[in-house]
């Protein structure tokens, strides 16, 4: 992992203001940079440091009243833009929750890798905004949901400033039945330049968009 992820991951971590929260990965990049020039390795700098969960808790202790009481403001309002969005998440979120799961390697409808594939084609549409494509590989509920205010308010309760898409993790896929129906629920997390992104993606028999969750 790159200097630059790590510092993102702790930044994730990190409660306060979006600029307070930038001035403090600048502030670490650098140490972690200069460091580098010294001849460590981004391994040995961030032992040093200390795990993810050390570096930012330190961070947050140290953090003035005021950037504690504007995260819990951010917060707070995206709680609001989450409900907002429910539509948009409400068959991922439902469909994991079911008991009546089965593994994809027995599915009789669903292939791992039409629905890898499926997958990366949704999230690549998402990144370049191209809505119509989307509708038109979607089903009528997610139709209504798929607009580019819904989109942007999940993408900024994840962070301000994604990058361009790095690479893809690994893919977890379950079937899911219910009323005589049956769904597939992709989960993958995406490294981008900025920020790591976990996409909850369901989709019908047919393939169709049926559900997406960011966070």
């Amino acid at each position: 992992m790159t200097a630059k992820q790590n510092v993102n991951r702790i930044g994730k971590k990190i409660k306060c203001s979006e600029k307070k929260k930038k001035e403090i990965k600048r502030q670490i990049l650098s140490d972690v940079l200069v460091a580098m020039e010294n001849g460590e390795t981004v391994d040995d700098i961030m032992k040093h440091m200390g795990s993810i969960d050390e570096v930012a808790f330190e961070f947050n202790q140290n953090l003035s009243e005021e950037e504690q009481k504007t995260y819990a403001r951010a917060r707070k309002r995206n709680r609001i833009l989450t409900i907002l969005g429910i539509v948009i998440v409400l068959f991922g979120l439902i469909y994991w929750m079911l008991p009546k799961t089965a593994e994809i390697e027995s599915s009789g409808v669903f292939a791992k890798d039409a629905l890898e594939n499926q997958t990366k084609w949704v999230i690549e549409k998402l990144d370049n905004n191209d809505f119509e494509a989307l509708e038109t590989e979607s089903i009528g509920e997610m139709k209504k949901a798929l607009n580019p205010e819904v989109i942007e308010d999940a993408r900024r309760q994840v962070g301000s400033d994604w990058g361009e898409i790095q690479s893809f993790g690994d893919f977890y896929m379950s079937e899911i039945r219910q009323r005589g129906q049956r769904y597939a629920v992709v989960q993958v997390a995406v490294m981008y330049e900025n920020v790591e992104v976990t996409y909850t993606i369901t989709f019908d028999e047919n393939m169709k968009l049926a559900g997406l969750y960011m966070k």
